[in-house]
């Protein structure tokens, strides 16, 4: 599994320019196969943010969620089984479930706000934008980091700030009891979204 980002230098100009957002090529890619399309362009920081939310609605306990893309035809459900720890995807429009371990799916989305922030920053562009993806990001290394999971070798840092809301690990696990049922995520992490 992975989340393919391409910069295209003619959409980048015209971002520059001013005359439109911010578009880069943003595919799934499973057993050489793309989602949507080879080659697909779209709002890839409003995607990838909507993407991270979807993944820290499965720390929170939530097992069923929506990969969307700003084109509405195009989606991939998914299903998180916590016995296993594996999202169950499926692509809307192909006869395909691709199956990963949520671990790697979110180690996969890490690395792919990595590979838009080192593009924005090689260009210079972007930095609001920028702030925004690089939190949840931050968030979601976070959690991780919590599990002591090892990370994708990127540049942001996992915030555990984010996951204890300045408490203890006992405390919040007091606080705020796990939705959990598999022994990947404990409760500490479950209660980095409540």
């Amino acid at each position: 599994m992975n989340i393919k980002v391409n910069f295209d230098n003619s959409l980048l100009s015209r971002y520059i320019e001013g005359n439109s957002p911010l578009l880069f090529e943003i595919t799934w890619e499973y057993d050489r196969i793309e989602y949507p399309m080879k080659n697909w362009s779209d709002f890839g920081l409003v995607v990838l943010g909507w993407w991270i939310a979807i993944a820290l609605k499965f720390f929170k306990g939530e097992d069923r969620g929506e990969f969307l893309f700003m084109d509405c035809p195009y989606s991939v459900t998914a299903k998180y089984d916590r016995e296993t720890g594996e999202l169950e995807l499926s692509p809307k429009g192909l006869d395909v479930i691709w199956k990963v371990q949520y671990i790697d799916f979110v180690k996969a989305l890490i690395d792919a706000v990595q590979r838009v922030d080192e593009e924005l920053v090689k260009r210079g562009i972007g930095e609001k934008e920028r702030l925004v993806i690089e939190k949840y990001s931050a968030i979601l290394k976070g959690c991780l980091v919590e599990q002591k999971i090892e990370l994708p070798k990127v540049g942001i840092k996992g915030d555990r700030s984010f996951c204890h809301k300045g408490r203890s690990a006992q405390l919040v696990a007091d606080l705020y009891p796990c939705k959990m049922s598999h022994n990947r995520l404990s409760r500490n992490s479950c209660s980095a979204i409540d």
